[in-house]
Order: structure tokens, then C-alpha cells, then sequence
């Protein structure tokens, strides 16, 4: 009987060992590179929920000089983007980057945003309307504005709400919790925007905030900002609790909520005031942290 060489039986007994060792191995590899794609998809979602930040702020510029020069107040205010040519190139830009950003993300992520997107249709209409305004535009036109204010809200909202929806699809809680910090910055923005248009309404229509109406108003605003700072401060783990505590503008709160109380308490809040802490530059408050 002829007989087995050595080598040939020594490769036969390690066939199984090496052949389950490479079964792992490829079970392995495969593993890691599914956990690699997750992470890379927890990326670009988180990505995702702070790429629109730029559209959002050029609508919010857009909005506020049509809001200020409808109004006559385009000379007290100082406003980081001026002129209906300059606010309205940027937004168109800024749509464009937004479109071209969205067409590479998940799928999900475009649908989370689509009705943002569509909502944008009403822009040209918008400000064919703003363009339409007979002169003089002073503080009779007041109402006019807030109109579109209240316009320019509609657009901007939908952005918000497809944000939160995109933040909520995070797994890593880390990542979750940094992209929903951004995103409670962004719609503190918002709000601290209502809450001082409508403090700087009280003071340029004269008699303060006395109404049941303008009571209730700004009632409900305050309450929103008070309950998005709370969240916001209650980020006390790192790497973002330093940031928060470094970046929180609490001069600028502190200064606000100074101007309602002095109104609703039957005085008059400071013009002047109010306007500088609507003007806020770009790398400072919310905008800033």
C-alpha cells in the first residue's frame, strides 16, 4: 500500500483549522466593514442635519431687511446683509449648494426635505409682493410687514422640521446629541427673532406691550425660548458642555427679557437698545455657538 508523505498529511490537518480560520475571517471582515458603512451613514446624517444652516440663515437675512425696509426702519438698523439684490443672490445660492448637497445624501434625508424644498415655490411670489409695496414705506406699514414676517416663516419652518426629523434617525447617541444641540440652536435663532420683533414692535407702535393680544404673543414666544435655553444648558456632558458654557449668550437673554419686562410692566423699553440686541453679529449668539 503506498504510503501518505508527511507533507500531504500534515496539510490535510490543518485544511479545517485554516479553513474555519478563513470563514471567520471573512465573517469578521465583513462585520467591520457593515460597521464602517453604519458609521460613515451616522456621519453623513449628522452632516445632513447641519448642512441646511447656510439656506436658513439667508432666508432669515432676506426676511429681515424686507421686514426692516418695508417698515422705514432700514436706517436705524444695522443688519449683517443690506439691499434686496444682495439678500436675495445669496438665498439663490445658498438654494443651489442646498440642491446639489441634498441630491448625494440618503434617500431619507431627501425625502425629510422635500416638502422644504417645495415650500420654496411661494419665494418669487413673496418677494414680487415685497417689490409691489406703494411708498412711503415708514411704520404705517407696520402690519405689511409682519405679514410678510409671517410669510417668510412659512418657508423657513419646514427646513426646521425636516431637520429634526433627520436628527432623530442618528443611532450614535454622541453624534445625535451634538446634531440635535445644533439643531436647538438653529431654532432658538427663529425664536429669538420673533421675540424681538415683536419687543421691537411694542416700542416703535408705542404703549409697550399692553394688549391682551401682544401679552399672550409674546408670552407664548418667551416660553418657547426659555424652554430651548433650558435644553440647551442641560448639555452637560463634553465634548459640548465646555463649548455651551463658553458660548451661551447670556448677556444677550439677560438683555431681552430686561426690555420685555420693562414693557409689559407698562414702561418703555429702549429703542435703541432693543435694536442692538437684534443685531447680534454673525459669530456671536446662537448663530455663534
Amino acid at each position: 500500500m503506498r504510503r501518505i508523505p508527511i507533507r500531504l498529511k500534515l496539510a490535510g490537518a490543518l485544511a479545517v483549522p485554516l479553513l474555519g480560520l478563513s470563514v471567520v475571517a471573512a465573517l469578521e471582515a465583513a462585520q467591520i466593514s457593515g460597521e464602517v458603512d453604519e458609521v460613515r451613514r451616522q456621519r453623513e446624517l449628522a452632516r445632513a442635519s447641519t448642512g441646511h444652516q447656510g439656506l436658513i440663515t439667508v432666508l432669515e437675512n432676506e426676511r429681515n431687511w424686507a421686514a426692516i425696509e418695508v417698515s422705514g426702519q432700514a436706517e436705524a438698523v444695522d443688519l449683517r446683509v443690506e439691499g434686496y439684490d444682495a439678500t436675495r443672490a445669496d438665498t439663490d445660492r445658498a438654494i443651489v449648494d442646498f440642491e446639489a448637497a441634498l441630491a448625494r445624501d440618503d434617500r431619507a434625508v431627501r425625502e425629510a426635505f422635500r416638502p422644504a424644498l417645495e415650500a420654496l415655490d411661494g419665494l418669487d411670489a413673496l418677494r414680487s409682493d415685497i417689490d409691489a409695496v406703494p411708498d412711503p414705506r415708514d411704520t404705517s406699514k407696520i402690519d405689511v410687514a409682519n405679514e410678510f414676517y409671517g410669510r417668510y416663516a412659512e418657508l423657513i419652518d419646514p427646513f426646521l422640521n425636516a431637520n429634526t426629523r433627520v436628527v432623530s434617525a442618528i443611532d450614535n447617541a454622541e453624534l445625535r446629541r451634538g446634531a440635535s444641540l445644533v439643531d436647538l440652536a438653529t431654532r432658538q435663532i427663529e425664536t429669538f427673532a420673533e421675540l424681538s420683533r415683536l419687543t421691537a414692535i411694542g416700542v416703535t407702535l408705542g404703549g409697550g406691550i399692553d394688549t391682551p393680544a401682544e401679552i399672550s404673543a409674546i408670552a407664548r414666544s418667551r416660553a418657547t425660548f426659555d424652554a430651548n435655553n433650558e435644553d440647551i444648558l442641560r448639555a452637560s456632558e463634553e465634548p459640548y458642555a465646555s463649548v455651551i458654557d463658553e458660548l451661551f449668550p447670556q448677556d444677550v437673554v439677560a438683555g431681552l427679557f430686561e426690555q420685555i419686562d420693562t414693557e409689559i410692566q407698562g414702561g418703555e423699553a429702549d429703542f435703541n437698545e432693543v435694536i442692538e440686541i437684534i443685531s447680534v453679529p454673525p459669530d456671536e449668539g446662537y448663530g455663534g455657538m
